[in-house]
């Protein structure tokens, strides 16, 4: 497919978790769809995967958005660099257990690698920083600003 044809199905699962509309979102997915969360390690599986994670986002962070900063696509896939925002009043599931809502306001930078063919996404992984999260959610420690390799404090 043409590339502009990938970024305009790429955007489409973003419009459609903003709009919760998440059948909309699972429709653009095969039914042999593999999406990789890589930071929780998680498989997801054809469009009921796709469903299920969006739905599991929105559960946590009622009231979040996907604001797309990027992307990028050939005509085998696309890229999207994304900031995901909200507060934090519902469980997210994780594979540790539920973190029990914080009422916290986070900021997080995700970026989706897809591969798309036929019209509907096969494969995705998805990259984020938990330890970002944990600290906006106020379960790990800020990190110190630490001097740059051979630069010595005064």
């Amino acid at each position: 497919m043409p590339a502009q044809d990938n970024t305009r199905i790429a955007r489409g699962v973003y419009d459609a978790y903003n709009k919760r509309d998440f059948n909309a979102a699972a429709k653009l997915a095969s039914e042999g769809f593999e999406g990789h969360d890589m930071t929780m390690g998680e498989i997801m599986h054809g469009p009921e995967g796709v469903k299920k994670d969006l739905e599991r986002w929105a559960k946590a962070f009622p009231d979040s958005k996907a604001d797309i900063v990027r992307t990028g696509a050939t005509e085998d896939g696309a890229v999207v660099e994304f900031t995901g925002h909200g507060t934090h009043t519902g469980p997210l599931d994780t594979p540790a257990g539920p973190i029990a809502a914080t009422n916290k306001k986070v900021e997080l930078s995700f970026c989706d690698v897809m591969e798309i063919r036929n019209g509907l996404i096969t494969s995705q992984r998805r990259y984020w920083d938990a330890n970002t999260l944990m600290r906006q959610l106020g379960l790990a420690p800020e990190q110190a600003a630490t001097p740059a390799a051979g630069v010595k404090r005064t």
